[in-house]
């Protein structure tokens, strides 16, 4: 486990968070909590799970607003391809979120 520090919008520090290092197991253990995949939004007596941020190399790779069903993905140009090939369903602009 890692700890990283939220900032605010005017990049004043706004809390210290818990960073959490996904591995395999970690993966797995998503995956279970979230049968209907990164829109899921569950609380039960096993953990509550909404709004789920990941960082690749300290830098914001993906975040998801749950109940507005979006989210932002930073790729490389070479995964991007990849994401087209397979055919990810994906828009140039989100409805309701900024980043």
């Amino acid at each position: 486990m890692r700890i990283g520090i939220a900032f605010a919008p005017d990049d004043e520090p706004a809390r210290i968070v818990r960073l959490w290092q996904l591995d395999d197991e970690a993966l797995a253990a998503l995956r279970a909590f979230m049968p209907d995949g990164l829109f899921t939004h569950r609380i039960d007596p096993h953990g509550w799970l909404e709004d789920l941020i990941l960082f690749r190399d300290g830098q914001l790779m993906l975040a998801v607003i749950t109940h507005q069903r979006e989210g932002v993905l930073r790729v490389a140009a070479d995964e991007l391809r990849e994401l087209e090939r397979i055919g990810f369903d994906f828009a140039e602009t989100a409805t309701s979120i900024r980043f």
